[in-house]
């Protein structure tokens, strides 16, 4: 299953929205039998990052990054935009679906410095065991 995520939809459910965090709900929820794990295909922001960035998602499983553990799906280099070609799936830590946030920060984990007036990704999901 495939979500194409932007940081300017449902600002009606969600006015604090930002480019640089968001949520994005995903209409009916949905119960998640098994194990499933995530990854993210691509990202598209406009202006331009001096950094490297991180991109977070609320109901991935933390892994270990730079001294502690964090909701990390990838890292972006000095870009405005990024597709990968290898996705990198990260296990999903929960068992109901209904909607997601995605956030940004820099390596230290504060807010990055670009301003962005949306931003776009898209995720793949997908069931790896019953």
């Amino acid at each position: 299953m495939f979500f194409f995520l932007n940081s300017t939809d449902n600002l009606q459910d969600f006015p604090q929205n930002f480019s640089w965090d968001f949520t994005s709900h995903l209409g009916n929820y949905r119960k998640l039998r098994g194990t499933y794990e995530i990854a993210l295909l691509d990202v598209n922001f406009t202006g331009k990052s001096d950094q490297d960035l991180y991109v977070y998602c609320d109901i991935v499983e933390p892994n270990y990054m730079g001294g502690s553990y964090k909701q990390v799906l990838r890292r972006i280099k000095q870009a405005r935009s990024a597709g990968f070609p290898f996705p990198y799936y990260v296990r999903v830590d929960t068992d109901v679906l209904s909607h997601i946030r995605i956030y940004i920060r820099d390596g230290t984990g504060k807010l990055p410095s670009f301003h962005s007036e949306s931003l776009s990704c898209t995720l793949h999901l997908k069931h790896v065991s019953s």
